[in-house]
């Protein structure tokens, strides 16, 4: 693995984490 693809890799996992947060914060307050 190369370290540009770990770095593509890291940054993918953290947006999908920061989409996560934002969903669930959508609907807990639904909740």
């Amino acid at each position: 693995m190369t370290p540009m693809y770990a770095a593509l890799r890291r940054r993918l996992v953290v947006r999908r984490h920061v989409d996560y947060g934002r969903v669930r914060s959508a609907i807990c307050p639904a909740l």
